[in-house]
């Protein structure tokens, strides 16, 4: 006698369970280390081993679609029965699945950027000047944003100083950290700890409006 609908039901939600558990066994599995400075992919570029994870987790999706088409339909199938809707609901699980997956693979890599670019700004920070020195006449140049490229006109000799951190900050650390936020914003994630002192800046806000953009227009 065949199953009925809604134990087919239960074993097809069960299958695609298992199917995410072994997804999430995937992506807690031990990252290959990222590169080293200089190094270090842009904030844009896929992680070592994010091509191969994916792979993985298409596969997954792959077995979900055999799974479909070879057994689980027909268990929905029943002579005489409108099982159209029934049919199209269990089956966009598949797409369900595909999506979650697909959060799931950038979740991973945002965070491992984020990680390492807090990482680098605690090791960075520290080093920073508090002031410049005016390459005309010696002055002391407060420089309160030194984190932040910037000119500075010297108030004794009215020479412009050009400030440049450290490309590090501006090219990973910043672009890294505001791209989490625009994903924790998107996904409604809880909100890991920014430095303050980037966040305010100008070019942490247009790096973040920037990711806003591209994860919103997919």
């Amino acid at each position: 006698m065949p199953p009925r609908i809604d134990e087919a039901a239960e074993r097809w939600e069960a299958y695609l369970t298992r199917l995410r558990e072994r997804a999430g066994s995937l992506i807690a599995e031990e990252a290959p280390p990222l590169p080293e400075v200089p190094s270090l992919p842009a904030p844009w570029e896929p992680l070592p081993g994010a091509e191969a994870l994916r792979d993985q987790l298409l596969e997954l999706v792959a077995k979900a679609d055999e799974a479909w088409f070879l057994q689980v339909r027909a268990a929905f199938e029943r002579p005489g029965a409108d099982t159209r809707v029934t049919l199209e609901a269990e089956s966009r699980k598949i797409e369900g699945l595909r999506a979650w997956l697909r959060v799931c693979l950038e979740d991973s890599q945002v965070r491992r950027l984020a990680d390492l670019a807090r990482a680098h700004w605690e090791a960075q920070a520290p080093r920073l000047p508090d002031q410049l020195r005016c390459v005309g006449c010696g002055s002391g140049l407060p420089l309160p944003l030194p984190y932040l490229p910037q000119d500075l006109a010297c108030p004794d000799c009215a020479l412009i100083n050009a400030y440049r951190p450290p490309a590090l900050l501006t090219d990973f650390v910043i672009p890294a950290l505001a791209r989490e936020e625009a994903w924790e914003t998107l996904q409604g994630l809880p909100r890991l700890p920014k430095p303050a002192a980037l966040k305010t800046s100008h070019l942490y806000g247009t790096e973040m409006g920037q990711w806003t953009k591209r994860y919103q227009q997919g």
